[in-house]
């Protein structure tokens, strides 16, 4: 199993986009407290979201979830307050 490790880009103040890598797994706080992260685009095949990958990200107003997401912690999108919408995959079984 493939995953984007834990913190990979925790607390970064200057970025603004990205697109991650494929990957099945996302571990936790990948993005964590990014405060100018406008953007994130999650690609095909990443089918667990583990928790807080993307909180504090108050300038997150795009999330592109791809329909392969089948499980999502509940706080992956913690204090996301510019957060206008997230589309729920088809495969989405759990969010919690």
């Amino acid at each position: 199993m493939r995953f984007a490790g834990d913190n990979n880009i925790v607390a970064s103040s200057n970025l603004v986009e990205y697109k991650m890598l494929s990957y099945t797994y996302i571990q936790a706080n990948s993005c964590y407290n990014c405060p100018l992260l406008e953007k994130v685009i999650i690609p095909e095949g990443v089918e667990k979201v583990n928790y807080g990958v993307l909180c504090k990200c108050p300038k997150l107003v795009e999330v592109t979830l791809p329909d392969s997401i089948t499980n999502m912690d509940g706080t992956v999108l913690w204090q996301c307050t510019g957060l206008k919408s997230v589309n729920i995959p088809n495969k989405l079984k759990s969010i919690g």
